[in-house]
């Protein structure tokens, strides 16, 4: 997994157009994944900030009509704009909060999850407690340019990773 940073993907053009109108409808543009012949998956989240982010985590909750508000905001941009980046002047498109059960793809997505727990794929598997594994699950305790310390649940190791190591990554919220 290739950890880059959000400011990164601003820099392309379709990014930058999806979270202007994203902000638009206060909304933040978690991120964006195709499939298909030209779908698209838009996961937002409340602006940072929001007066809707719970005061706990900062993490906000977005309801179904921000979803469908901003799906018809995106339908019309691209009827008009879609050519422009290779995509169907209707595109399927799938928008939703990225869950709580995130995944983590970039490198501020590992910065706002710190304090949370995470499971982490690894490419390799480690060496942890006396045991090979390939999966480590704990609390991310930082998250910087070189990579993460995650504070492994069952051995309270402090384990840490450059992102180059990580093959899958996401929030792994228990419900109790």
């Amino acid at each position: 997994m290739e950890v880059t940073t959000l400011e990164s993907r601003r820099k392309d053009q379709l990014w930058a157009e999806l979270a202007s109108i994203a902000g638009d409808e206060r909304l933040d543009l978690y991120d964006v994944e195709t499939f298909g012949n030209g779908g698209l998956r838009i996961f937002v989240q409340a602006l940072p900030g929001s007066t809707d982010a719970d005061a706990d985590t900062g993490q906000g909750g977005i309801s179904l009509e921000d979803c469908s508000r901003l799906c018809r905001r995106l339908m019309v941009f691209f009827e008009a704009e879609g050519s422009r980046f290779g995509l169907p002047a209707e595109p399927v498109l799938e928008v939703s909060s990225p869950g709580v059960n995130r995944v983590l793809k970039y490198m501020e997505h590992f910065g706002s999850a710190v304090g949370e727990r995470v499971k982490i794929t690894l490419d390799q598997p480690a060496l942890i407690a006396d045991k090979q594994t390939g999966v480590v699950c704990g609390v991310l305790s930082r998250a910087e340019n070189d990579g993460i310390t995650v504070v492994e649940e069952q051995s309270s190791l402090d384990i840490s990773m450059p992102y180059r190591s990580i093959s899958k990554a996401r929030v792994d919220f228990q419900f109790t």
